[in-house]
């Protein structure tokens, strides 16, 4: 079951992660070699590998799916 991410998680997420670093409905086309992908409901691109743990722990903690 996927979990809507509404405006308190939205922000919840934008606190840890930062809030100029997360874009909502970002086109995954852009990130892709063939240039397809609707888009994804929260998008965070990492830079550290410790960047990237807090990413995915906060997805866990707030049961959300996520793809790395």
């Amino acid at each position: 079951m996927e979990r809507e991410i509404t405006i308190g998680l939205l922000d919840s997420l934008q606190d840890v992660l930062g809030r100029e670093r997360t874009q909502r409905d970002e086109p995954l086309a852009r990130c892709t070699t063939f240039k397809i992908g609707g888009p994804a409901d929260l998008f965070y691109v990492a830079t550290t590998v410790d960047e990237l743990a807090r990413a995915v722990l906060a997805a866990r903690t707030h049961r959300l799916p996520y793809f790395v």
